[in-house]
């Protein structure tokens, strides 16, 4: 737990999880933990249901964009970017965890031929209401298989 008075970004952003999450929370179906680790404050939001998404957000006290948001049992990362400030990276969590809280967020493990090297690709999708979010990571041997998990909803 935070020691702290929350700063006002890290309070913008607790507030939009719980929002978000509302119901999930006050009906038991998931807990919001919230840590700090040297120049981080995390936000971990875990539903009881564990075929739904686990995701965390972590504030940087310093430099508080880009938004690292940790999805999935292998806590990948998307970056919310801040073209528009902080108000508006704000408005783009609430969309994105009411998503992961409806249960739309699927994620893929592929792998890709480079010459003779195979190497795995991670694809996150978030379905969010205004358009889907998509993202990816190449790089590293394919040594995972290929999957694609579709998570519930909390």
């Amino acid at each position: 737990m935070v020691e702290r008075p929350l700063e006002p970004f890290e309070q913008s952003v607790l507030d939009a999880i719980r929002e978000e999450a509302g119901g999930a929370l006050e009906g038991g179906r998931a807990q919001l933990e919230i840590t700090s680790e040297g120049d981080w404050t995390n936000f971990e939001l875990r539903p009881s249901n564990q075929g739904a998404c686990q995701l965390t957000v972590s504030v940087n006290k310093q430099e508080h964009l880009p938004l690292p948001l940790a999805l999935g049992r292998d806590q990948v990362v998307h970056e919310i970017e801040a073209p528009n400030g902080e108000d508006a990276v704000v408005r783009e969590l609430r969309r994105l965890v009411g998503a992961v809280v409806r249960g739309r967020y699927d994620e893929e493990w592929r792998h890709l031929r480079r010459g003779r090297r195979s190497v795995a690709q991670f694809v996150g999708t978030i379905h969010a209401e205004g358009g889907p979010i998509r993202f990816s990571y190449d790089g590293g041997e394919a040594y995972r298989p290929q999957k694609r998990r579709r998570y519930a909803p909390y």
